[in-house]
């Protein structure tokens, strides 16, 4: 089995904050590492490598028994790109906004003027990782379930911060 690890995780990983959550993905790494390869996207790569240096990150995945899985197919980014692009349309028609946790759609209109609320903003790196979790992977491990779950239904998606997660 692969278990792709998306990025919200590893940060509270390599934080270790908040300490009760880093403890439940590090014994879900524990957990899926003995069921198989660990794997991480270049997107995921390249996001951990903004915050620690690169000779710390080898380190940490190298000691987290964690592989970068380099092959972007086209087939990974085409599905990102179709996925971002049906995103992009119900931003632009809709009246409702997706929470990134649970991917509920919620209404958010200001009580004092009656307006529309801001849109919170995916970038298409989140689109990749599921992309990649899909085509290379069995299962996305990921705090952030909403994208994943609306947009790339057919992935097996696991939150081991949820006390029902994978």
């Amino acid at each position: 089995m692969r278990t792709a690890i998306d990025t919200n995780l590893l940060i509270i990983l390599l934080r270790g904050k908040p300490a009760d959550q880093a403890e439940l993905v590090a014994q879900a790494l524990i957990k899926y590492d003995g069921q198989g390869q660990l794997l991480i996207s270049p997107i995921v790569w390249a996001e951990l490598k903004v915050l620690i240096s690169t000779k710390k990150l080898d380190s940490f995945l190298k000691d987290s028994r964690i592989l970068i899985d380099w092959e972007q197919t086209a087939e990974v980014w085409s599905a990102a790109a179709d996925a971002f692009a049906r995103y992009l349309e119900n931003r632009r028609r809709g009246k409702t906004i997706q929470h990134c946790t649970c991917g509920r759609e919620i209404n958010v209109i200001c009580p004092d003027c009656g307006k529309m609320l801001g849109f919170p903003r995916h970038i298409l790196p989140d689109f990749l990782v599921a992309a990649h979790a899909l085509h290379r992977a069995d299962l996305l491990l990921t705090a952030d379930k909403g994208i994943p779950q609306r947009y790339f239904p057919a992935l097996r998606i696991g939150n081991p911060l949820e006390s029902t997660g994978d």
